[in-house]
């Protein structure tokens, strides 16, 4: 998905999940507790992501299977997702 010299586009719900490899329920429950706030927008009346938030997606997804295994515990592991969210959401902040 990386383009030289070009800006990625924006992906909707679906293009999210598919480059995420994560069902689309995992996107709208992000979206939905606020964790995608920063990094969603409507174009055109379509809500499309930031091509950046597929890495966090990811992440999150993993961090699930690692509190449904016991690797983790589900406070410890909901801390973790705020806190990167918000590391990732003042990185967008400066960036703009």
């Amino acid at each position: 998905m990386k383009t030289r010299g070009r800006k990625r586009p924006w992906l909707t719900v679906n293009e999210l999940a598919d480059a995420a490899e994560v069902e689309v329920g995992v996107v709208r429950t992000g979206l939905q507790s606020g964790l995608l706030d920063a990094w969603a927008r409507l174009d055109g009346g379509v809500l499309k992501f930031r091509p950046d938030t597929v890495p966090f997606i990811r992440w999150s997804n993993q961090l699930v299977e690692k509190v449904s295994t016991g690797e983790i515990e589900p406070i410890a592991a909901s801390e973790q997702l705020w806190q990167r969210a918000r590391q990732l959401r003042r990185r967008v902040a400066l960036s703009a």
